[in-house]
């Protein structure tokens, strides 16, 4: 009785192992593909222009666009709808909103985003490519975890349409180049 007991601890301690074990390598896997799908979605060349702010391009090379921005509700959050304005300098789209200076700084420029500020902000980046358009960001808004937004679409006909995630919200943002210029 004694050495089936022990046996059966052993097979127990060899599954909790084996199950720890693999653990660690989907995360350590998860990990690594997440933060190299970053570094392969802006080029070396890019990296410089996608943290730059708005405030460093020459006023010629800006075009102001102006987007809505319509979030659908999230549980017993309504759904809402946001004027703003974007702004291209050539191959990219900036929206800057609040504090970014700060999260920038906290961040190391975007690419060590911590899960929680104490300010108040909105920084997205989108590149352009052939009329397509990727967009991704960060934002706190309510508290202070911040939060991801990722959004794709295209430039057809002079209008930009995105449609993907706010933080956990589905969302969509339709711009325009502005007539003011």
């Amino acid at each position: 009785m004694l050495i089936t007991s022990v046996k059966q601890q052993g097979n127990i301690v060899i599954q909790v192992g084996a199950s720890l074990l693999l653990t660690a390598v989907v995360l350590v896997g998860a990990y690594n593909y997440f933060i190299g799908k970053s570094d392969e979605s802006v080029s070396s060349r890019d990296k410089g222009e996608v943290v730059a702010p708005v405030s460093t391009a020459a006023p010629e090379a800006r075009q102001s666009w102006d987007a809505t921005m319509q979030c659908n509700q999230l549980s017993d959050y309504p759904a809402f709808e946001r004027s703003m304005q974007l702004v291209r300098v050539e191959h990219l789209f900036i929206y800057e909103r609040g504090e970014t200076a700060r999260f920038l700084a906290a961040s190391r420029n975007g690419t060590a985003v911590p899960p929680e500020l104490d300010i108040s902000f909105e920084w997205w980046r989108g590149s352009v490519s052939d009329g397509k358009v990727e967009l991704m960001g960060w934002y706190t808004e309510g508290n202070t975890s911040v939060k991801a937004l990722n959004m794709t679409g295209e430039i057809e006909d002079g209008v930009l349409r995105l449609e993907g995630k706010r933080g956990p919200r589905n969302c969509q943002v339709v711009a325009q180049l502005s007539q003011a210029g």
